[in-house]
């Protein structure tokens, strides 16, 4: 069996010194080797060449100039590819909003400033990868990482990268490998600083680029008589993605993100991938009849630090509450009040009122009035029907406010 695939085993990290020099013939002999589409080969061989797996099997013949690696009683595994990445990119900073968002910082140095990312941004030309950073992914397995930053909304075309031993440039597998979009608002006051104004944006710089494809054709065409349009990067990276030569890689880990993004890749005609997809087992059967790849998250967001803090559901119960639904609304006490009318029975209602008030010799307690909470959620569903209800007692005040000033 032949396998074409990068170097690097899992557990062949102990013989790193060996790899550190230049790509050579290796035979790594005496393991339990684990192909990616095959049965385990117990007593297995992988014969390397030039930084490439030439043969897995076993009882193989051991070429004359292959420096042997004998891992009797390991396992030898094939590299993990790390899909989706940030490595080499500076962390996103989030932008902070609400009460205290111009306070100065308390006495900690500011974080230089991001670089600018767009649709013709290189993740190639930027990524910087220390030897720590590679030494850590190496050491969990991965082998071969898929990077691009993590801020910015159209977050620049990523580049998949050998983590071996080298200069970046001799690491590079596939540049320009996808186009990454992120729905990550911008800084407050900075359009877009929303969701609705990240995805208005995304749209509108597909439709510009589709308009910009379209009038560099029609000019190559015939250029005479037309003044030549004007030159974008940015327009000019995504006709690829139009063309659905450059898959998009959307990040999305909510349904309701996730649905987004496969609208807008409906909408143009994309080659799309989602990736995160937390909650992709909503829809997974959706997903895999219309055959779209899904890069899955497995870092999951850490409980609270604080024990108080956390949900101690179990998941069966969490399961249940997801079919059945947990909110169960309780209605608070009758309202003295009619629902609000139109000013024609202004009058009725006012002598409703009087009616009321000559029958009722205490005050009615009705939402003020405590009650039994069954649970968190309905007491929150109590409290937003006691809102509402209060609401409409204070549209029925004004009217009669308004009508005794008529006389009527």
């Amino acid at each position: 069996m032949v396998l074409r695939r990068f170097l690097w085993m899992v557990l062949v990290m102990c013989a790193a010194p060996v790899f550190a020099d230049a790509p050579g013939v290796y035979a790594i002999t005496g393991g339990t080797v684990h192909p990616v589409s095959a049965t385990e080969i117990s007593n297995g061989m992988v014969i390397i060449r030039d930084g490439l797996i030439e043969a897995v099997g076993a009882n193989l013949p051991i070429p004359a100039d292959a420096t042997t690696i004998d891992v009797k009683g390991g396992h030898v595994y094939p590299g993990i590819i790390d899909a989706h990445t940030s490595l080499g990119f500076p962390a996103a900073t989030p932008p902070r909003r609400g009460r205290g968002a111009g306070a100065p910082a308390r006495q900690q140095q500011t974080p230089p400033p991001l670089p600018e990312t767009s649709p013709a941004f290189l993740a190639v030309r930027e990524v910087k990868l220390s030897a720590e950073d590679v030494e850590a992914k190496r050491a969990t397995g991965v082998t071969t990482i898929l990077t691009a930053p993590a801020f910015g909304i159209f977050n620049g075309q990523s580049v998949v990268l050998n983590l071996g031993e080298g200069e970046t440039g001799s690491r590079v597998i596939r540049d320009a490998a996808t186009q990454q979009i992120s729905f990550s608002p911008r800084p407050a006051w900075t359009f877009p600083d929303s969701l609705m104004g990240v995805i208005a944006d995304i749209k509108q710089t597909l439709l510009d680029a589709q308009q910009y494809s379209a009038a560099h054709a029609i000019y190559d065409r015939n250029p005479s008589g037309y003044r030549r349009p004007e030159d974008s990067a940015a327009l000019q990276a995504l006709a690829p993605v139009l063309r659905r030569d450059v898959p998009v890689v959307f990040t999305a880990d909510s349904e309701s993100m996730m649905r987004r993004a496969e609208a807008i890749a409906k909408e143009f005609n994309l080659r799309y991938i989602l990736s995160g997809a937390r909650q992709g087992y909503r829809f997974a059967d959706e997903l895999r009849a219309s055959n779209v790849p899904v890069f899955v998250s497995v870092k999951w967001p850490l409980p609270p630090a604080n024990k108080d803090d956390r949900d101690e559901t179990s998941f069966p119960e969490f399961a249940k509450r997801s079919r059945t639904g947990s909110r169960k609304m309780t209605r608070c006490a009758p309202s003295p009040f009619p629902p609000p009318e139109s000013s024609v029975s202004i009058a009725n209602s006012a002598r409703w009122r009087r009616g009321r008030s000559r029958t009722s010799s205490s005050p009615i307690s009705h939402c003020s009035q405590k009650r039994p909470r069954s649970s968190a959620s309905s007491s929150m569903g109590e409290k937003r029907s006691c809102r509402r209800k209060k609401s409409e007692r204070a549209v029925v005040r004004r009217q009669l406010h308004r009508s005794r000033e008529r006389g009527i």
